[in-house]
This record gives C-alpha cells, sequence and structure tokens, in this order.
C-alpha cells in the first residue's frame, strides 16, 4: 500500500489524481502559520453543514455534513480559507486532499473535479477523476501542475477558495460523499515576495 507522500508524488509524476483508499497516519511538522474556515457556499454545503478544526501545527481538517450525490445527480461546495501568510511571503497550492466514502455499481461512474483560487482571481484549471466500482472509504489527493500554480499575491489579502464538484453518471442507488478536506500549511509551496 502507499503512503501518503509516495501516493502524491506517484500521482503528480503520472499528471494524474488518483483515488486511493484511505490510508492512515498523518505526517508531523513544526509550527506554521494556522488555516481557518471563513465560509463556504454551494448546493452541497448548506449554511451550517460545514465545520472545521486546526491544530497546533497551524493545519485544518473540514467537515461537510451533506455534500453528497446518489443517482444521476450533481452537487458542488465551494470552501473559503485564510491562511495566515507571514510578512514578505507568498504561497501556491500545489494539491488537496479530500476523504470520502462511496458506494459505486460496477457500470457507475462518479466524477470529482476540484480547483482552487484566490477571491477575486484566477488559479489553475481544474483536476477531474471518473471513479468506477469503488466501495468503502476513500482519499483522493489531487495534485495541480506545475506549471499552472498561481501564487498568492504578494500586495493583497486574499482567501483561498477551493471548489470541489461531485457527479454520478449511472445507476440510481449508486452514492458519493465527501466528508473532509484537509490543508496544511506544510502542504503549500511558499516563496518570499520580491522585494522593493
Amino acid at each position: 500500500m502507499l503512503s501518503r507522500t509516495r501516493s502524491r508524488m506517484l500521482a503528480a509524476a503520472l499528471g494524474i489524481a488518483a483515488v486511493v483508499p484511505a490510508l492512515g497516519g498523518s505526517a508531523s511538522a513544526a509550527a506554521a502559520p494556522a488555516v481557518t474556515l471563513v465560509g463556504a457556499t454551494g448546493s452541497g454545503c448548506p449554511r451550517t453543514s460545514v465545520t472545521a478544526s486546526g491544530d497546533e501545527n497551524g493545519a485544518i481538517v473540514v467537515r461537510y455534513q451533506q455534500l453528497a450525490v446518489a443517482g444521476t445527480r450533481q452537487t458542488q461546495c465551494t470552501t473559503l480559507l485564510r491562511v495566515g501568510v507571514p510578512e514578505g511571503w507568498t504561497y501556491a497550492v500545489p494539491g488537496t486532499v479530500w476523504g470520502g466514502h462511496a458506494v459505486l455499481s460496477a457500470d457507475t461512474t462518479a466524477r470529482l473535479t476540484t480547483r482552487t483560487y484566490y477571491a477575486g482571481g484566477a488559479g489553475p484549471p481544474a483536476v477531474r477523476t471518473g471513479v468506477t466500482g469503488l466501495v468503502g472509504p476513500f482519499r483522493w489527493e489531487p495534485q495541480f501542475a506545475p506549471d499552472t500554480l498561481t501564487f498568492h499575491p504578494c500586495d493583497a489579502k486574499r482567501d483561498l477558495a477551493v471548489a470541489v464538484g461531485l457527479e454520478i453518471l449511472g445507476a440510481a442507488e449508486s452514492r458519493i460523499s465527501v466528508a473532509t478536506l484537509e490543508l496544511s500549511p506544510h502542504d503549500l509551496l511558499w516563496k518570499r515576495c520580491p522585494t522593493r
């Protein structure tokens, strides 16, 4: 079974976003700027259905209670996060980590789509993955192509928007849900802003 780091590296090397069975464990990291939940909007995240908790390392886990689809339906949610950016620094988001559960028949495909951008701006193209015949918990760790990454504007304060969409094409009894989004400052790409 691949470790989280190895599965990310493999997905990045192949230029794909892999959906793999859920893996245990987490990486330890030193203290870092915190990520906090600002809000969420979309058909898959009605008001008060999204909560978040952080840890001492600045990471955040966003939990979704209603981000799910069944049958031939689709839904989406855009989550706004505030990343504590140290003075003189900027960051880009190389990938995201989603956790969920699926019950998909062999002839049913679930389509997962995600993208990130800074409020009021653009970002990398969306990453889309199709999954068939998956039953049980999963982790989806899409990586954005390195040459498409966008860094937070050095002269502005903009929240990070992380969008996800779910769609099922096939049997009415199939279903898929996203339960969590994980984001740690240690998973971001950091660089110093240009000096004037």
